[in-house]
């Protein structure tokens, strides 16, 4: 982007932590890397690859981040929970990182699902388990912070089920596209 059209513009992707075991990942982050991409890749580490547990996709480190440096890729882990610390981290290594030395930069966020992997996938997690992760809910952390009133919290809930509801009410109102050239 920035070698090519002179802009400060950069690339954001996001992925999950198993996608970091793939070989086409490593692949890119290698590239990324000796080209000096300016590339904000943002992981959002669960621990889970659909069902299976970190211990039998992740080899035995402490932090995907220790893979990125390997490739010399700026890496900084957070809890993708805070809401704060990413907008804060994000901010950070964008404006004073990946657009002013155009180098890649690779954001490890441990943070939870709430639900399961894909439809019609059963979630190998108890209702116990999901209870004690939804109390991490980055949405209940940044109501306490806005300090929302009832009727401050039932509004904004309402206005995005409406939203919602509009959105997909004009999915399905949406002629399918046609594969006709």
């Amino acid at each position: 982007v920035k070698h090519y059209r002179k802009t400060d513009d950069i690339v954001s992707v996001f992925f999950g932590d198993a996608a970091t075991s793939n070989g086409q990942f490593h692949e890119g982050a290698n590239i990324a890397s000796i080209k000096n991409v300016p590339l904000l890749m943002v992981c959002e580490n669960n621990g889970l690859a659909g069902n299976i547990t970190k211990e039998y996709y992740i080899p035995p480190i402490d932090s995907i981040c220790e893979r990125m440096r390997a490739y010399g890729i700026k890496a900084v882990k957070i809890d993708g929970n805070d809401v704060v610390s990413v907008m804060q981290t994000v901010q950070d290594v964008v404006n004073n990182y990946v657009r002013p030395y155009s180098k890649p930069c690779f954001i490890e966020m441990e943070t939870t699902r709430l639900c399961c992997h894909k439809q019609g996938q059963r979630d190998i997690r108890t209702p116990e388990q999901l209870a004690e992760l939804a109390k991490r809910d980055p949405i209940l952390s940044v109501e306490k912070i806005l300090k929302l009133s009832d009727g401050e919290h039932i509004k904004i809930w309402d206005e995005i089920k409406n939203d919602v509801d509009i959105i997909l009410e004009k999915i399905k109102e949406d002629a399918i596209p046609s594969l006709e050239v």
